[in-house]
C-alpha cells in the first residue's frame, strides 16, 4: 500500500517523538509539517505551540495530536508535502535546470 506524502511526513513526526521524545523530531520534518498545517489552515495558536521549544515537550506532543487531526481532516487541501528545499529555496527548480 502506497501512501501519501503528507502521510509519510506525519509517520516520520510520530516516529521520531515515540524514539526519543518531540525534541528529536528533525528540523527538516518539524518546518514541513508545519507548512502542511498552515497551508489546511490549521490552528495558529497549537501550529505556535508546536514549534516553541520553550513550551513543555507534554503540550507541544498535545499540539501535533490537534495538528495531525486537522491535517488529515483537511487533508484534500493539501497536495504534497513540501520538503525543506522548497521552504528554503522555493525559486530553486526555476534556477536549476531540471
Amino acid at each position: 500500500m502506497e501512501t501519501n506524502p503528507t502521510r509519510r511526513l506525519l509517520d516520520r513526526f510520530s516516529d521520531a517523538i515515540e524514539a526519543e521524545g518531540i525534541e528529536a523530531v528533525p528540523a527538516d520534518v518539524m518546518i514541513s509539517f508545519v507548512e502542511v498545517a498552515r497551508s489546511v489552515d490549521a490552528s495558529p495558536v497549537a501550529i505556535g505551540v508546536l514549534a516553541d521549544p520553550t513550551e513543555p515537550a507534554v503540550v507541544r506532543e498535545r499540539a501535533f495530536c490537534k495538528l495531525s487531526i486537522q491535517v488529515v481532516g483537511r487533508g484534500d487541501r493539501v497536495a504534497t508535502a513540501p520538503t525543506l528545499a522548497d521552504i528554503v529555496w522555493p525559486t530553486r527548480r526555476t534556477l536549476l535546470p531540471a
